[in-house]
């Protein structure tokens, strides 16, 4: 198996969560007993797919299985928080929380990490970014030889954990939805 038929593959899968999903979550009740558990049969299904390409050697350095988090313990002033949510503009809020936190993001960037969620709020702030198990031990490396004084000064710390075998960009159902338009061709009937 290829990368595209892996992609197309696990998208398809995706699309019968979503799609599940959709027809059978009723607001404020959610789902019965059994559609929940039929839901998270299809999910399993999903699930094992990436289990299985995760242990295919072709596989090894393209499934990112880790997500590495950086959080600053460097908050945000309130009104800076209510100005960012009218306009929803996470990266100006993330760089009003502190010099390390817009480091850390343009490092990020610079060195070719794809960042899948980032926040700040009065506690402080985080970046999440996704990564092979090479990357995340490469990058976990990396900030902690850039930026050993800031966490041994307690301002910044770093956490790796596992979180599933996925193939880059396929995160979400809205992803999986992206994916499906690409490869609409190779799309085969069912």
């Amino acid at each position: 198996m290829d990368i595209q038929e892996a992609i197309l593959t696990m998208s398809l899968l995706m699309k019968q969560e979503y799609e599940f999903y959709e027809k059978h979550a009723k607001p404020n009740t959610g789902m019965s007993v059994e559609e929940l558990k039929q839901f998270e049969w299809i999910r399993a299904n999903t699930r094992e797919f990436g289990n299985r390409l995760a242990a295919n050697p072709y596989f090894f350095d393209v499934m990112e299985s880790w997500k590495v988090t950086i959080q600053g313990t460097e908050g945000v002033n309130k009104d800076s928080i209510d100005s960012a949510q009218k306009t929803s503009d996470v990266e100006d809020l993330l760089e009003r929380a502190s010099p390390l936190s817009t480091s850390i993001k343009n490092h990020l960037k610079t060195n070719g990490y794809v960042i899948v969620s980032m926040g700040a709020g009065e506690d402080g702030w985080d970046i999440e970014v996704r990564c092979s198990e090479k990357k995340s031990r490469d990058l976990c490396t990396e900030l902690y030889q850039r930026f050993s004084k800031a966490i041994s000064l307690n301002v910044l710390s770093i956490s790796r954990r596992f979180a599933g075998h996925m193939l880059p960009g396929l995160y979400g159902w809205d992803d999986a939805k992206n994916m499906l338009n690409i490869f609409r061709d190779d799309i085969p009937e069912m």
